[in-house]
């Protein structure tokens, strides 16, 4: 299995730099010109397509620590993850608490639908207190393709640094009995093949 799009946190300083997966296919980005233009001129974080809520960036409010907060992430429908537990208190408890995950579903049945829609993946980590965002990621589906944007959101504390986009053809979800496994590759790729996108206890979902 490839290396993780955006990997849980088992120490707080452990990654610092962008993310850096394998992928496979670049797009002119003007096939994606249609839903920015329809994003850029909704009304914000409950506008919907097809009855599916989406989140829109109308505002071009800088992405930081301050704008995107836990509160803020889990009441706007991101797909939010956090340790149960700040790092500092017990180092081995890995479990965590996971919000949103079936806005996780609705995309994947939009993709098979082709229906336009984006999600995004906010990853939160927690120490002596504190809680910031460790790993944050848009996913966007135009109809024809998914466009992935991982950002940095450690280089600068005013703003987060968006990188390059990357694009896959489908999302994949293993469950089993105890656990949930979403990932996502191209068409010509085999299950295993696939580069996590997030995995969890179902005993971890809040809602």
């Amino acid at each position: 299995m490839k290396n993780l799009i955006i990997t849980t946190l088992t120490t707080s300083i452990l990654i610092t730099s962008p993310i850096d997966f394998e992928h496979k296919k670049f797009y002119d980005i003007k096939q994606f010109s249609g839903i920015e233009d329809f994003f850029n001129t909704s009304d914000g974080l409950d506008s919907k397509i097809h009855g599916k809520v989406i989140f829109s960036n109308k505002s071009e409010e800088a992405l930081n620590n301050e704008t995107l907060t836990l509160e803020k992430a889990i009441n706007s429908g991101y797909i939010v993850e956090i340790p149960e537990q700040d790092f500092n208190i017990n180092v081995n408890n890995d479990n965590l608490f996971v919000y949103n995950i079936r806005r996780l579903d609705v995309f994947m049945d939009n993709i098979n639908n082709k229906i336009s829609d984006r999600i995004r993946i906010v990853k939160y980590a927690r120490e002596y207190g504190n809680t910031w965002v460790n790993k944050l990621c848009d996913l966007e589906y135009n109809g024809l393709i998914i466009k992935i944007e991982v950002y940095d959101t450690y280089s600068d504390p005013k703003r987060f640094i968006k990188s390059p986009a990357t694009y896959e053809d489908k999302i994949v979800k293993r469950d089993y009995n105890e656990y949930l496994w979403y990932g996502i590759c191209s068409n010509d790729s085999e299950n295993d093949g696939c580069a996590t996108l997030i995995s969890l206890k179902k005993s971890e979902i809040v809602k």
